[in-house]
């Protein structure tokens, strides 16, 4: 079935079930399809520089580059953690960067549906670390953040790119879930020569 949002007319109370830091699971179908978006992303480099002013914007994202597959019906680039406008943050409809990676989209969206119970999902991007930078130590808030969580799936990273969640630091696997929990601090630090990139979906 092919994944199409839906209006949220009311907001989850996720911040009670976030009682973790990483959750890290595994689908033996993931590691192709990453490898697969991966290559779509790499063949497609134009597509980062669609939408950027998030990243002119916020000072800790200034070493990223990201793709907008699904968003806001605001438009994508919007800091929507500083808008009030809670409707229209919360209803995410794709954007026509979407196709260029379905099917193997549609198959990711429909493998978190079943392994993490959701029903909705927001914003979907990939976006890349550039080599030799960090994402600086930041809490996501709003409330966009109060309803969501978010989801990633490293296509592309080597060795010493890590995460840290509050004091949980750990080096991320291609092709695995990580649910993450970003009410607590966390950055990401990528020391390497290469780019790295993970798809992230925002669900609830």
């Amino acid at each position: 079935m092919r994944w199409s949002p839906f209006k949220v007319e009311t907001a989850a109370p996720m911040d009670a079930v976030k009682d973790y830091k990483l959750k890290h699971l595994s689908h033996p179908r993931l590691p192709m399809l990453a490898a697969h978006l991966r290559d779509i992303a790499g063949a497609n480099p134009q597509l980062y520089d669609l939408y950027t002013q998030r990243e002119k914007m916020e000072p800790k994202l200034r070493h990223t580059r990201s793709m907008y597959l699904a968003s806001p019906r605001m438009e994508p680039h919007k800091v929507i953690s500083r808008t009030s406008d809670t409707a229209n943050i919360l209803d995410c409809v794709r954007t026509r960067v979407y196709e260029r990676f379905a099917p193997a989209i549609d198959e990711v969206v429909e493998i978190v549906r079943g392994e993490l119970g959701v029903t909705q999902i927001g914003r979907i991007f990939i976006t890349k670390l550039l080599p030799r930078s960090t994402i600086d130590p930041h809490i996501d808030q709003g409330e966009y953040f109060k309803f969501y969580h978010r989801v990633h799936l490293p296509l592309q990273t080597q060795p010493g790119c890590a995460f840290t969640v509050d004091d949980h630091n750990e080096e991320l696997v291609e092709g695995d879930l990580y649910v993450l929990n970003n009410c607590l601090m966390h950055s990401v630090a990528n020391p390497s020569e290469k780019d790295r990139v993970h798809l992230i979906l925002d669900v609830a």
